[in-house]
């Protein structure tokens, strides 16, 4: 299996927080999922990242019952993904790294 697209679309804001419409990229790995809000929650622009090892985790967590759905999107059309999934897993990467010099002295 190749890597998959998908946008998680949000028909019904149940929780009142993050609205409806896009929410989030998820990049279907052949090992997991990687999903990449990038969304508005109160009135700001926010960006996470989570990992799922399987998509029923993603719809028990964040499917709230229906209310958000994975839509395929085609390669072409991926591109706001691919940015975002790059600058973040740099970010993380510094992180890491910061975090794996300060591990011994805590």
């Amino acid at each position: 299996m190749s890597a998959l697209w998908y946008r998680a679309e949000r028909n019904d804001d149940v929780t009142g927080i993050s609205g409806t419409g896009p929410v989030a990229w998820v990049l279907a790995l052949p090992h997991g999922h990687f999903m990449l809000w990038d969304t508005v929650i109160k009135g700001r622009a926010t960006q996470t990242w989570e990992w799922y090892d399987e998509p029923s985790k993603f719809d028990d967590i964040h499917g709230h019952e229906g209310a958000t759905v994975l839509v395929p999107v085609d390669r072409a059309h991926a591109e706001r993904g691919r940015e975002l999934i790059r600058a973040t897993l740099g970010a993380v990467n510094a992180t890491l790294a910061d975090l794996m010099r300060e591990i011994d002295n805590v």
